[in-house]
């Protein structure tokens, strides 16, 4: 009977901590912000294809995602990312970024898909003249992954806001 209750409260902690866990493109906004309130370039460069300028979009210090929408999924071909015409240049970039955690791997050699998500965050932005306004503000995430014996996953990086 024990053996019952401490599994039961075990797999209540379980998933009450999975529960108030955040996903992972919120910790990818937190470090956005943190680095575009710093104007930090470079680590801006390493996930995003985007910035949010502190003088002029202003400064964003916290947020709640208030929505999430589904992921949508656009395929592309090795062939297409080899030769980086159109819109290919674009997801090359994606690529590039996303595929960043596997250095090893040549992303010229694989089809596979970017997967999309929009998440709408309302959070207080410090503008450059020093007042305070909510925003609603819908961050697009992108990341890939390439097919092969066995899926490989990027991470989520930041492609636009609005």
């Amino acid at each position: 009977m024990f053996d019952a209750r401490a599994a039961i409260v075990l797999s209540l902690i379980i998933f009450g901590a999975a529960a108030c866990s955040s996903p992972p493109e919120e910790a990818v906004l937190r470090q956005f912000f943190t680095a575009a309130r710093l104007r930090d370039t470079t680590a801006l460069g390493s996930f995003a294809t985007v910035t949010f300028e502190p003088h002029i979009d202003g400064i964003v210090t916290e947020f709640d995602v208030t929505h999430v929408t589904a992921e949508t999924r656009t395929a592309f071909t090795r062939a297409a990312v080899s030769k980086a015409r159109d819109g290919a240049k674009t997801n090359h970039l994606i690529l590039q970024l996303s595929m960043n955690i596997r250095p090893d791997v040549d992303i010229t050699n694989y089809d596979g898909e970017i997967r999309s998500k929009d998440l709408t965050i309302q959070a207080p932005v410090k503008l450059p003249d020093g007042r305070i306004a909510q925003k609603t503000l819908i961050v697009t995430m992108q990341h890939a992954v390439l097919k092969a014996d066995q899926e490989m996953v990027g991470r989520w990086i930041v492609t636009g806001i609005r």
